[in-house]
């Protein structure tokens, strides 16, 4: 009678399953921005207009670090204020004219401050 030699199965070991899924996990860490993203509304005015006739409209030139409104340099917490003193004098509109390094999420930051102003007609001029 022959006795056979009963093979014991290895364990699988995961030591390094765990250690690729702590390399992804850092790297995903790593790659992926924490920035806080907006969202902007944005219609397409029509060609016949609103109805709404703009009497002043008041120049906002945006840069990648300041914003000059009415050729006047204004800081991005004081932006709202002025828009609400220009608009109590009679400007119901704003004509934004952006630099070429402004970045789209410099532009969303702007776009937010003056859209705090209630009743205010946005133009953005496209970069020359």
């Amino acid at each position: 009678m022959s006795l056979k030699r009963v093979k014991q199965r290895r364990r699988a070991s995961i030591t390094s399953l765990i250690d690729v899924i702590f390399l992804l996990l850092l790297f995903f860490m790593l790659a992926s921005t924490f920035s806080k993203f907006s969202e902007i509304d944005i219609a397409v005015a029509s060609a016949a207009g609103n109805g709404q006739s703009v009497t002043e409209i008041a120049t906002l030139r945006v840069q990648a670090d300041r914003v000059f409104c009415n050729e006047t340099e204004t800081a991005d917490a004081d932006l709202t204020s002025r828009l609400n003193d220009l608009l109590a004098t009679g400007t119901s509109g704003v004509k934004i004219s952006l630099a070429e390094e402004v970045s789209t999420q410099r532009l969303v930051d702007v776009l937010s401050l003056v859209k705090q102003v209630p009743s205010l007609t946005i133009q953005i001029e496209e970069p020359s």
